[in-house]
């Protein structure tokens, strides 16, 4: 039996993103490197609908947290907490986080190959996570970035939590960010992390 489709084949290929979680009201932000198989992002909505548009898909994906990771720009606002304990009341003004990330548009070559994503996160402002890589790839090395998270506790003996990892598994815990982490004190991080495990 020979079938002749109208329909042009079309390769797969992964798209990256960036999935981040923002619960302003647990003063929670989490960032992780999320590569997405293209049949799953552009699968029809319902069986017997068409294809959606990459917009359409866009779209979708970004209502539950997937971001493309080409001049993505995102703004994480945790609350404020007013505390009384009966004889004082006090506001403890939490941060705005905003989450920056970019790169060139991915090569229309046969190998597939992806530019290199740069994340920058600030805090208030300020810059804690200085354009490092981000995500994993042929040409990522093992101390890019793949996750990052914080907890802006509100007690005096939780206080601020983070965690970062990178694309070689390590993981560094607790970290303050007293000076912003750059792609090179990454590289040296990760490298002790690694030499320890």
């Amino acid at each position: 039996m020979f079938i002749l489709s109208s329909a042009p084949a079309r390769a797969d290929y992964t798209i990256r993103f960036m999935h981040i979680t923002c619960i302003p009201q647990a003063r929670f932000l989490d960032i992780r490197f999320a590569p997405i198989e293209s049949g799953a992002f552009g699968a029809p909505f319902s069986m017997t609908a068409k294809p959606p548009s990459f917009a359409q898909s866009e779209k979708l994906w970004a209502r539950y947290g997937f971001y493309r990771t080409q001049n993505l720009s995102y703004t994480c606002r945790m609350s404020n907490d007013v505390i009384n304990n009966g004889v004082a009341t006090v506001v403890i003004k939490n941060d705005v986080y905003r989450v920056v990330a970019h790169h060139p548009p991915a090569s229309n070559a046969m190998d597939g190959a992806y530019p290199n994503i740069r994340l920058t996160v600030y805090r208030d402002g300020v810059p804690i996570i200085n354009n490092v890589l981000f995500g994993w790839g042929a040409t990522s090395p093992r101390s890019a970035v793949t996750h990052f998270y914080v907890e802006n506790g509100v007690q005096g003996w939780y206080g601020r939590y983070s965690e970062l990892c990178f694309a070689s598994g390590a993981c560094k815990q607790g970290i303050t960010f007293a000076k912003p982490l750059t792609q090179e004190s990454a590289d040296k991080m990760e490298k002790q992390l690694t030499r320890r495990n």
